[in-house]
């Protein structure tokens, strides 16, 4: 029984009647903290990568505001493209979604 009901908060989704690219992440991310790893990556096959990258990106900007270490600012410039890379795998997944890969796109509420 699924207790998240299916509310369309995306604007995206809202205003063209189809899923962003990151539409099902919410719904993956639920999958994850009630153990369904099967239904995370239906709702979204790149969960595990996106909930990796912000989990790094998080930790390396609340260190670098911690502790002042020199090292972090080579390290601040991966943010970017690391941010950059995510998106472009976001935008090609969902692509793919559309032309039939995992299932076609994720439905939205």
């Amino acid at each position: 029984m699924r207790a998240l009901p299916h509310l369309t908060i995306c604007p995206f989704a809202w205003l063209f009647a189809r899923p962003c690219p990151g539409c099902g992440l919410t719904r993956a991310t639920w999958d994850l903290l009630h153990g369904d790893l099967s239904g995370a990556h239906a709702h979204h096959p790149l969960i595990l990568l996106v909930l990796a990258c912000l989990g790094w990106l998080a930790f390396d900007l609340a260190l670098g505001r911690i502790w002042a270490v020199p090292a972090l600012a080579t390290r601040a410039r991966l943010r970017g493209p690391l941010l950059a890379g995510l998106c472009a795998a976001l935008v090609v997944v969902w692509l793919l979604r559309f032309a039939g890969a995992w299932g076609g796109p994720v439905a939205i509420g």
